[in-house]
């Protein structure tokens, strides 16, 4: 992404620039809601108090790529009431076979350590919605 402020009113070729940007500084902050998830830490994640929203994805896989905004966008709805990561399935094998995951995008709800819900397949932001509403 790149920004780019203008100094002053002026011309650009034969089009005139009549505003300028605020001089001040602007800080942008991403806050990442989803957590990355590997061996390390999958267990402890899931078996959090609140339900857990796993995400399971590889970087070559193009539905993967279509969700994760969407997973994205129901971490944010869900703040506080549900945990969201994502499980690079490439460099965790053993742990999306312990599940059974043989397609992805998969997503788990997880609630007490036990798995309660499934999805397989890119899923509108309603459908992850409805899903995980059934089980806060």
């Amino acid at each position: 992404m790149r920004w780019m402020r203008q100094r002053s009113a002026g011309t650009l070729g034969s089009h005139r620039i009549s505003s300028a940007l605020p001089q001040e500084k602007l800080e942008v902050v991403f806050v990442d809601m989803v957590n990355t998830l590997d061996s390390g830490n999958f267990r402890a994640m899931i078996s959090s108090e609140k339900p857990v929203l796993v995400d399971f994805w590889a970087a070559w896989c193009g539905p993967c790529k279509m969700i994760a905004p969407v997973v994205e966008e129901i971490a944010q709805m869900y703040q506080g009431k549900l945990d969201v990561g994502k499980l690079n399935v490439d460099e965790n094998g053993a742990i999306a076979a312990e599940y059974g995951v043989m397609s992805i995008p998969t997503l788990l709800v997880f609630k007490g350590g036990k798995e309660v819900a499934r999805s397989v397949g890119y899923k509108s932001k309603d459908e992850l919605a409805a899903l995980v509403n059934s089980h806060l």
